[in-house]
């Protein structure tokens, strides 16, 4: 049921259930310019470690959901922030665990991209020419580890 106040309404669009659909949305949602929402989750899903979604507008204000694909890997291990989407309608993303940064074609084709990036939670975003910039808590500095965390963290590029 929506929630109204002040003018504005809220209207649930899906509920994940835990299972296949995946749980713990922490990442926002993107769209597309059919007005198509994208997003993931950071846990369970098929695989254990979270999924990638797409919501379509289905009329009468409701959406459908469909799965597009199911992060591989160990409890809260998939995607933690946004994923971004390219002009050929590629998403790219991180997950913190074991892929890193990876590209998602529209066909659900996953690909782990290259690099040595340790636990990566943030958006990933490109400049004019691809290339692919995001941070990670991990790598860097060893003599940073006062804290007993492992190092630093670093701001990563990746090169088409």
């Amino acid at each position: 049921m929506p929630l109204s106040n002040g003018g504005y309404s809220e209207n649930q669009l899906c509920y994940f259930q835990g299972a296949g659909d995946g749980a713990y949305p922490f990442g926002g949602v993107i769209v597309d310019s059919s007005d198509n929402l994208y997003g993931s989750t950071m846990d369970i899903g098929f695989d254990g470690a979270g999924a990638a979604f797409k919501l379509t507008p289905a009329g009468n204000g409701t959406w459908s959901y469909a799965p597009l694909y199911s992060f591989a890997g160990g409890t809260s291990c998939g995607p933690y922030a946004n994923l971004a989407l390219d002009g050929a309608g590629n998403l790219y993303g991180t997950t913190y665990c074991s892929t890193g940064v990876f590209k998602l074609t529209p066909a659900g084709t996953f690909t782990p991209l290259p690099g040595n990036v340790q636990n990566p939670i943030s958006n990933v975003t490109f400049d004019a020419s691809g290339n692919l910039y995001g941070t990670a808590s991990q790598g860097g500095n060893t003599a940073c580890n006062t804290t007993g965390f492992g190092d630093c963290g670093v701001v990563w590029k990746i090169t088409p």
